[in-house]
């Protein structure tokens, strides 16, 4: 095992708009990630239009969590897997 315990969930289908949810770590960026899902979606069903997540944030590869009261940086952390091999560059 190398940390990657990325999950692509379902949200939701909205005529031919497509809502997923991305969890966990990825071994890729998180956009290329959804990209990659968005090509697979579209190869088995040609009528989806777009695909997108459901919150914005859950595209970021690292997050900053904020004191809500100071706005002081509170924690910092990466929601990638570790580069076990020094290969990423996606």
């Amino acid at each position: 095992s190398v940390g990657i315990t990325g999950e692509i969930g379902f949200v939701d289908l909205d005529g031919p708009e497509v809502t997923l949810s991305l969890e966990g770590q990825f071994w890729h960026r998180r956009e290329t990630v959804l990209g990659r899902a968005a090509q697979w979606l579209n190869a088995c069903m040609p009528e989806i239009t777009a695909v997108n997540v459901g919150d914005m944030d859950e595209l970021k590869d690292d997050v900053e969590e904020l004191d809500p009261d100071t706005g002081a940086l509170m924690e910092s952390y990466s929601r990638k897997s570790p580069d076990f091999n020094g290969d990423r560059s996606t």
